[in-house]
C-alpha cells in the first residue's frame, strides 16, 4: 500500500486539509514534486545522477518501492505532472499551494525527511527547531522526535546557516548553543534585539569578500565542508580541512569570506598548509612518504595540480604561518589551523 494515500487528509490542530487533486498523486508524483522544494537552482535535472539518487532515496522512505526509478521513468511522471498543471512554465516551477501540500504530507510520513533534502528556500519557509512553539495556524515543520532533536537543529542550522539569526525559530532559545557550536556565532549576539542581529548580518557582509563558486547543477552557492550534506548537487564545497573555517560564512544563501593573506599565497604553499590539516597533530614529517597521498590528492582535487615534486625544504615558507622543526612541519600557531580556508 502507498504511504502517501493513507495518510490522514488533515493536519491535526492548524486547519490545514489537503487539496483533493493532491491527495491523489502517487508515490512517484508526491516524491518529483519534493524535488523542486530540494533545489535552489532552479529545476531539478534527473538526467543529473545525483538527482536521480535524490529522487530514489526520496521514494524510499515514502514508499514501498524497491527498485529505483530511472531517468527516464522520472521525465514520464514529470510529463504527467505538467499535463494535469501541477507544473507548470516549462516544468520550471510549482505552485505555492502545492509546496504547503507536498511539504506537509512528506512531514506526516516521516517529519525527519525534510530537514535532510529541503533547499534554503523551503527550510527558511517552512522548517522550524525542535524547541519551537508553532503559532496557531502556522504552516512549518517541527520533527518532534526527541531522539533526532539534537541532530535536526543541527541540520536546520547547518541549512539557514547565518541567517538563523533573524529567522523566527530563533524564538527556540535552546537553538542558541547550536549557533555557537556550528557557527561561532558568540551567544550575547543572538540574544540582542531583532534590529541588531539584522545590523550584524548587514555589517558581515559589507566587511566580507565574496567567495561566489559554481558547481554541476550551476548553483552558485558554496558550503564549506564541515557542513552536513554532500549528497545534494547544489551544495559545492569551496573549504577543505578537518575543522570550521571561522572566516567563511553565508548569508542570504550567498557565502563570504574575510580577507586573508592565506588566498594570496601559492598552490604550493597552500596544498602544504591543507595537507597539515589533515594529519595526526597537524605535523608532517617531511623525512617520511606517508603524507604525500593526501597532498597529492589536494593538488588533484583543489588546484587541479599534479603530484608535488619539490623538495619541501626548498620551498619558502611564511615563518608567521608554518614552521620547520628539524624534520617536522607544523603551525606557526595552533589557532592558524582554524583560519586556513579554500
Amino acid at each position: 500500500m502507498s504511504r502517501v494515500s493513507s495518510i490522514p487528509m488533515a493536519l491535526q490542530g492548524d486547519g490545514n486539509t489537503f487539496n483533493d487533486d493532491v491527495s491523489t498523486l502517487s508515490d512517484d508524483e508526491v516524491a518529483v514534486l519534493y524535488c523542486f522544494l530540494c533545489s535552489d537552482s532552479g529545476p531539478p535535472d534527473f538526467t543529473d545522477k545525483e538527482w536521480l539518487d535524490i529522487l530514489n532515496e526520496i521514494l524510499r522512505i515514502v514508499s514501498d518501492k524497491k527498485d529505483p526509478v530511472t531517468s527516464e521513468e522520472a521525465h514520464i511522471v514529470l510529463n504527467g505532472l505538467e499535463s494535469r498543471d501541477f507544473v507548470w512554465e516549462d516544468q520550471n516551477k510549482i505552485t505555492e499551494d502545492v509546496k504547503d501540500e507536498i511539504m506537509f504530507k512528506l512531514a506526516l510520513i516521516d517529519p525527519s525527511l525534510p530537514f535532510y533534502y529541503s533547499s534554503y528556500e523551503t527550510s527558511r519557509k517552512y522548517l522550524r527547531s525542535e524547541g519551537y512553539r508553532r503559532k496557531p495556524r502556522e504552516k512549518c515543520v517541527v520533527c518532534g522526535i526527541d531522539m533526532l532533536s539534537n541532530y535536526i537543529d543541527y541540520l536546520l542550522i547547518s541549512r539557514l546557516q547565518m541567517n538563523t539569526l533573524t529567522h523566527v525559530t530563533i524564538e527556540d532559545g535552546d537553538i542558541l548553543d547550536g549557533l555557537y557550536w556550528i557557527l561561532n556565532v558568540p551567544k550575547a549576539i543572538s540574544r540582542q534585539k531583532q534590529s541588531k542581529r539584522k545590523q550584524f548580518l548587514r555589517n558581515l557582509e559589507h566587511k566580507g569578500e565574496s567567495a561566489h563558486c559554481s558547481g554541476r547543477s550551476g548553483d552558485s552557492v558554496p558550503h564549506v565542508k564541515w557542513l552536513w550534506n554532500q549528497r545534494r548537487p547544489d551544495i559545492v564545497r569551496s573549504c577543505i580541512g578537518l575543522y570550521p573555517h571561522w572566516d567563511v560564512y553565508i548569508i542570504n544563501n550567498k557565502a563570504y569570506k574575510k580577507p586573508s593573506k592565506y588566498h594570496k599565497l601559492d598552490s604550493d604553499v597552500r596544498s602544504l598548509l591543507y595537507c597539515l590539516l589533515f594529519l595526526d597533530e597537524c605535523m608532517m614529517n617531511v623525512n617520511e612518504d606517508n603524507y604525500k597521498p593526501t597532498l597529492n590528492k589536494i593538488r588533484e582535487i583543489y588546484f587541479k595540480a599534479g603530484p608535488f615534486c619539490n623538495d619541501i625544504s626548498t620551498i619558502d615558507l611564511p615563518k608567521e604561518i608554518m614552521k620547520r622543526t628539524e624534520n617536522k612541519l607544523m603551525f606557526s600557531s595552533k589557532n592558524i589551523q582554524h583560519n586556513v580556508t579554500g
